[in-house]
């Protein structure tokens, strides 16, 4: 496959040249060059769009040292000089893509084989995580061979190795869209991976999936992994606050009876990450295939709800609406000393009685 690129020429990084062009750090910024590339034709030369990122990166803080000495004699020419330097290479880039994602929405093959180029070579650069959202969304919707299912499926795999970024939430529609054998297989190695970033992530990516597949093993870990989240809340606030929404997104998949028992039994012990996940509405409805438990469960949700900065909703908590042993607990409460306690407790009962 032929090498689509800016070309690459070494020369004074202040250069001005004819046709708007602007070269700096060896890379130059053509936007005649870059729709003329239109990303119909072959692979992204890795380097060269590293060199260009670059240029940005450097002409970004060449605007900032510029503004820094605007009062200085000359100061606004070398300003306003430094910002048409770095508008042009993000002109030059922002063109580039435009392309690819036009290519791509046209179902050109090599654009589509482009586009996964431009995702693997992971540039860094003014807006990038922003440019790379979009090219994601217009690979998501696109018709995939199997061979470029398989290479999104390895940069999904490396996105939830590396670093947390802004991109993320895109990442899962992408993994969604395309879906595949090797990309589930990737995900539960890593759900059982002893980075708890890494692993939650696979986590998140996991239950996007139309199909997960997750086996008994996998919903054991992933209840650990979500377990670890709330801990790891814990510590940096002294207690559960505002969790990850993924956490709330994930329990609906993994509560059920046996849980349900083991979290109340371990709340009652005074673990505060299980006091926290048997208040969410998830685990109160999977626990209703159990009446009993539910209604010990509910007892818990009504007096400790506060502790836990939840908010108790009984058209969300109370699938039992016929439960008599659950009407006769509510009852009890109502005669609670504790007056939060008794009036969540006539809350749950008005809406067990209709009104």
């Amino acid at each position: 496959m032929a090498t689509v690129a800016p070309a690459s020429t070494t020369v004074d990084p202040g250069a001005t040249v004819a046709s708007g062009t602007r070269r700096a750090n060896g890379v130059r910024c053509d936007r005649g060059d870059v729709r003329a590339l239109g990303m119909e034709r072959a692979a992204i030369n890795c380097g060269e769009l590293h060199r260009l990122a670059a240029t940005i990166r450097d002409r970004d803080r060449a605007v900032h040292v510029a503004y820094a000495a605007r009062d200085a004699p000359g100061g606004p020419e070398r300003w306003s000089d430094a910002c048409a330097a770095f508008h042009e290479a993000c002109a030059a880039m922002s063109e580039l893509l435009a392309g690819l994602r036009e290519g791509v929405r046209r179902g050109d093959s090599d654009a589509l084989d482009a586009a996964i180029d431009h995702l693997d070579c992971d540039v860094w650069h003014f807006r990038s995580g922003y440019m790379k959202q979009e090219l994601m969304l217009a690979l998501a919707r696109a018709r995939l061979t199997e061979a470029q299912r398989r290479r999104i499926a390895g940069l999904v795999l490396t996105r939830i190795d590396g670093p947390a970024r802004l991109e993320f939430g895109t990442v899962t529609t992408l993994a969604k869209r395309t879906g595949g054998r090797e990309l589930r297989a990737g995900l539960r190695e890593r759900l059982r991976s002893a980075d708890h970033r890494i692993a939650h992530r696979a986590l998140i990516v996991l239950l996007r999936l139309p199909r997960p597949r997750l086996t008994e093993e996998d919903i054991s870990v992933a209840r650990t992994v979500v377990a670890a989240e709330i801990v790891r809340d814990v510590g940096r606030r002294g207690r559960v606050r505002t969790v990850a929404p993924w956490v709330d997104r994930a329990l609906p998949s993994l509560a059920d009876v046996s849980w349900a028992e083991v979290l109340l039994g371990q709340a009652a012990d005074g673990n505060e990450a299980a006091g926290w996940l048997v208040t969410r509405s998830a685990v109160v409805r999977a626990s209703a295939a159990d009446e009993p438990l539910h209604v010990r469960l509910v007892e818990h949700l009504v007096r400790h709800a506060p502790e836990h900065d939840v908010e108790f909703h009984p058209r969300d908590d109370l699938p039992l609406r016929d439960s008599d042993v659950l009407r006769t607990m509510l009852l009890g409460l109502l005669d609670d000393g504790d007056e939060r306690v008794r009036r969540r407790a006539d809350a749950a009962w008005r809406f067990l009685d209709g009104s």
